[in-house]
């Protein structure tokens, strides 16, 4: 009977031994649970860094220079994801189409500096706190004969253009659908159209537009006929992506920098930077 009882002792020890050692990685899993890591994202191991895309030719936010991206949005995403020790990288993956379609399936993670819109909001999720506000205005030729426009409805029956891919909101998306608006690719093709008569406004938003204009001297050919609305621009994480979490606490960065000058700054700077290119690039 000796041999029998001390087969089970040994089998009883070696069984609390095990029970044990799970008993201490759980504690441990525990630990590295509840204790806060130096990255506040260090738990989650699947967003190894946030691919960043934009409009092509959305100064100052962002445009593509030189085959990169650049611009006042830009600066800030980044040093944003920065502060929050989040590695990034940015793309140029082509027409403003191309970035939505390829953050909508989650190729992209982040689209900065983009208005909000029901089609939108369907595979991105926006940051609560906006970027910047950029109006939507109606541009004209200065030596447009047409009657003023006091409102959107004036421009019914009216040929008028907008920025291929562009949202302006849903009251006014769906007037320009219903009037068969005109889609063009880029800001100097569509006041090129504006130019040549070929179309009678164009609307787009305002500080995109007349950063364009100041930077190629055309500011004196066209005018502001209507200013819409005082519309706001935001972050959208696609929602397809490993790093849509990250949106309440990009947003409360992105509040900090708002509140303490370092966006305007930006904007300030960069549209200055486009404007001195530009009249390079002329001499």
């Amino acid at each position: 009977m000796v041999k029998p009882l001390l087969f089970w002792q040994t089998r009883l020890q070696l069984c609390c031994s095990q029970l044990r050692l799970a008993f201490t990685a759980m504690m441990l899993n525990f630990i590295s649970c509840v204790v806060l890591p130096t990255n506040v994202f260090a738990g989650d191991l699947q967003c190894e860094q946030v691919r960043i895309s934009a409009h092509p030719n959305y100064p100052p936010f962002h445009w593509v220079q030189d085959g990169k991206l650049v611009g006042a949005s830009i600066e800030i995403t980044t040093k944003i994801l920065d502060e929050l020790d989040i590695k990034w990288t940015t793309h140029y993956v082509g027409p403003w189409k191309r970035v939505l379609h390829q953050a909508e399936s989650g190729n992209i993670d982040l689209i900065p500096a983009l208005k909000i819109s029901e089609e939108r909001q369907r595979f991105l999720t926006f940051t609560p706190t906006p970027f910047y506000d950029n109006p939507i205005a109606v541009f004209s030729l200065n030596s447009s004969v047409l009657g003023d426009v006091d409102e959107l409805a004036d421009l019914k029956g009216l040929a008028v253009s907008i920025n291929a891919g562009d949202k302006h909101g849903n009251i006014i998306d769906s007037f320009l659908v219903e009037n068969n608006v005109v889609e063009v690719i880029g800001l100097a093709e569509n006041f090129r159209m504006l130019e040549l008569e070929r179309v009678d406004y164009f609307v787009t938003g305002k500080q995109t537009a007349l950063a364009y204009l100041n930077s190629t001297q055309q500011i004196d050919k066209f005018k502001i006929a209507l200013e819409i609305n005082n519309a706001q621009i935001h972050h959208g994480f696609s929602k397809r992506s490993t790093c849509a979490h990250l949106v309440d606490a990009f947003s409360e960065k992105l509040a900090q920098k708002s509140e303490n000058g370092d966006i305007i700054r930006a904007i300030e700077f960069y549209k200055h930077y486009w404007f001195e290119r530009a009249m390079l690039k002329d001499k």
